[in-house]
């Protein structure tokens, strides 16, 4: 389609056609824009932990915003749990979000040794690591967000002792 332009107010005609497309299409891109957003998820919280000088911190291998359970026997699978070089005997420090800590958080060797008795509610705790936990070389640490150590968690951390 062709126009034909003769005077300035067919210019301006031309003008206010462009820019009601240009806009149309911006606004369109914006709210795209916007509903690609509204599908990303919030990361998980946090957990850190501190040996010495160094660190290391991740996102939780299983949990569950929604205050439900996570499924505790395949929580992990295919998560590459973050190294911590430590000696027998050691002490390090493990730090959570106050998310995790308001909820309360229990820490284990393994998958059946709690080192906390009952809920912790503070958001960093020393503990000395037991010399017979490392005998094989490495052990993994647990932390596990839930009210109480009778229920199912709502969070799973992994780190792996070395």
């Amino acid at each position: 389609m062709s126009y034909r332009v003769q005077t300035a107010r067919n210019k301006s005609v031309m003008i206010s056609r462009f820019f009601s497309r240009s806009r149309t299409a911006t606004l369109g891109l914006v709210g795209l824009g916007l509903a690609a957003l509204a599908g990303c998820q919030k990361p998980t919280p946090l957990v850190t932990v501190v040996h010495g000088t160094s660190s290391a911190h991740d996102q939780a291998a299983c949990y569950s915003r929604a205050n439900q359970p996570v499924n505790t026997p395949t929580c992990g699978t295919g998560h590459k749990a973050k190294a911590v070089d430590v000696a027998p005997g050691d002490v390090i420090g493990i730090g959570v979000d106050p998310e995790i800590a308001e909820t309360g958080w229990f820490i284990s060797l393994g998958d059946e040794h709690p080192i906390s008795a009952g809920p912790l509610t503070t958001t960093y705790v020393e503990i000395q690591l037991p010399a017979e936990f490392l005998v094989t070389g490495s052990a993994r640490l647990r932390v596990e967000q839930k009210s109480d150590g009778d229920s199912a968690p709502q969070g799973v951390w992994f780190f792996e002792l070395t």
